[in-house]
């Protein structure tokens, strides 16, 4: 396959578990045959102490997938995905994003998976 017509791929670590992310990522190169590595995106405070994420190699997003790694466990952090997200596919223009999450905030708790798990049954 020629460079014109291979698919582009780009891939953002967020503020989540990096050694999770990190062994998906090898895992995904392993069996892909692709060599994936991580962009970065730095966190910094605006002036007003609004928060602000700038993405490295945000030329390189358009018409390029996406591939955003993150944890939202909390408010902040799924307002974190949800602007980073959006930041690529409108603003940048990519392709597609696909988000890899190690945090299932909505994932069934209607029963034990393991023994020491917390559900919401009360017996």
């Amino acid at each position: 396959m020629s460079s014109a017509t291979e698919p582009r791929f780009i891939v953002y670590g967020g503020t989540s578990n990096h050694g999770f992310d990190a062994s998906v990522l090898s895992l995904v190169c392993e069996r892909t045959g692709l060599d994936l590595s991580f962009t970065h995106i730095r966190f910094r405070d605006f002036p007003d102490d609004e928060p602000g994420g700038f993405l490295e190699d945000r030329l390189k997003i358009v018409g390029s997938y996406v591939i955003v790694f993150s944890c939202p466990f909390d408010g902040e952090h799924r307002e974190e995905l949800h602007d980073i997200v959006t930041a690529c596919k409108r603003q940048f223009g990519a392709k597609k994003v696909v988000a890899v999450l190690s945090f299932l905030p909505f994932r069934r708790l209607d029963r034990l998976e393991k023994t020491h798990e917390t559900t919401r049954l009360r017996w």
